[in-house]
């Protein structure tokens, strides 16, 4: 026999309010669906289409940091019956039903060294400068003080014709004095390296705190040589609302989660020279060791056609010997290496553009955003460590558009790393073995 529980009052009164909720919630459910239900937005007899922001007619900023009122927009529209023009519009309250409009979006950008890296993000930078508003708008990271030089150069050429445009580079190396003078008088633009720009923050020469626009150029490089957390520091102070864009030859973790930190739904480019823009440089491998070296290198320079040549080394000690060696032998040749005071670089690289010397021998840190028009050849007396490194050595030469050529010395120990490098390059190249004469003659690598 089973034993039958005995349900007792309480439980089924229980049970009867449970069943009497369910029912009164499905009327209220039933009644609630047959009101008629006025649209927040009406969207009866309107058609929706995909649109971008080209630039803000009207902005709705106050200066309390609310939006309130409508943003007049000029916008590209992509689809529909007006696909392809550009029309003015309306955005009712600014933010009030999406995001904030404005042009330009965060940027995450591979690119290798002769892609146009400095007009890409000076170009839009410059147009969106306003001289008036009186504070630092725009700002440039940079690893390296020739990198600065060189970006600040170019942007003053953009903004030259812009009355009231101001650019100041500050990098390390130099005098903190005249780079204060230079801050006082409010530039739009600011061009740094990460250690630099934070001692003038600290002491409060610059001031970021409504910068609009910030561009981190050689990203790569830059964490890799140590400013990771530099470069933290200073995004931390700049408005969340600012653009924000990178520029990298590699993709690396550090960049990656830079961009994860700092910036909002980047769009990710990877940019790879088309056949014509790619640099016309032919690649020679010669395999030689010990004094071979010196000598093979001295027999290349004195030949007629490589009348301005730049040769590479691994270390600062390696540039100063070479140099020695070079002079030696009748060779007008300069070094450039991270123990020089800023002031002997700026001589040196001056120098150089000016054919006062035809060799300039260089560590690939010292060498980082050097642009010298018309090197002829460039040469990797040691081979790099790093395959990027490579890259940016032989781009010194064959820019804009002109033939030019490379060299890298090897060893048999080296056989294995060079071969690593070259494919990593994805460039056709040549084993020769150097005649007495000059002349080459093909081998197997």
């Amino acid at each position: 026999m089973r034993n039958k529980q005995k349900v007792t009052g309480k439980e089924l009164l229980a049970r009867g309010i449970l069943c009497l909720l369910a029912i009164g919630f499905a009327l209220f459910l039933w009644q609630y669906n047959q009101v008629d239900k006025t649209q927040i937005v009406g969207t009866e007899g309107r058609s929706f289409e995909k649109a971008t922001v080209v630039s803000i007619l009207q902005d709705n900023l106050q200066e309390d940091g609310n939006r309130y009122g409508d943003q007049t927009v000029e916008l590209y529209i992509k689809t529909g019956e007006l696909a392809g023009q550009t029309v003015e519009a309306n955005s009712p309250n600014g933010n009030l039903f999406g995001a904030v409009c404005y042009p330009g979006r965060d940027v995450i950008a591979k690119a290798p060294t002769g892609t146009g890296k400095t007009c890409a993000f000076g170009v839009p930078m410059v147009q969106r400068i306003q001289p008036e508003k009186g504070y630092v708008q725009g700002v440039i990271l940079c690893p390296t003080r020739e990198l600065c030089l060189q970006i600040t150069e170019e942007l003053q050429k953009l903004g030259k014709y812009i009355p009231g445009f101001s650019i100041v580079a500050v990098y390390g190396g130099q005098s903190m004095q005249p780079q204060i003078n230079a801050l006082r008088k409010n530039p739009q633009i600011v061009v740094a390296t990460p250690g630099r720009l934070m001692d003038h923050m600290r002491r409060r020469n610059v001031a970021i705190d409504r910068t609009e626009m910030i561009v981190l150029d050689e990203a790569d490089e830059m964490l890799d040589m140590g400013f990771y957390q530099d470069v933290r520091w200073i995004l931390d102070r700049v408005p969340r609302t600012k653009q924000m864009s990178m520029f990298s030859a590699t993709i690396s973790r550090e960049v990656m989660d830079i961009g994860w930190l700092y910036q909002l739904d980047p769009v990710e480019l990877v940019v790879e020279p088309v056949a014509e823009s790619k640099p016309r440089i032919t690649q020679y491998c010669i395999k030689c060791s010990g004094r071979e070296r010196i000598e093979t290198l001295i027999n290349l320079l004195k030949r007629e056609e490589y009348r301005r040549s730049m040769v590479f080394c691994n270390t600062k000690y390696g540039t100063v010997s070479l140099v020695t060696h070079l002079e030696k032998a009748g060779i007008r040749a300069k070094c450039l290496n991270g123990d020089m005071e800023q002031a002997a670089r700026n001589r040196i690289m001056g120098a150089y553009r000016n054919n006062e010397f035809d060799v300039l021998v260089a560590t690939d840190v010292a060498a980082r955003g050097i642009d010298v028009e018309q090197v002829d050849a460039a040469f990797n007396y040691e081979i790099p460590n790093e395959n990027e490194y490579y890259l940016h050595r032989i781009g010194r030469t064959g820019r804009a558009g002109r033939e030019g050529v490379s060299f890298v010395f090897y060893s048999e120990n080296e056989r294995p790393r060079l071969k690593t490098i070259l494919k990593y390059s994805g460039n056709s190249y040549h084993p020769v073995t150097v005649n007495a004469d000059g002349s080459f003659t093909a081998c197997e690598l």
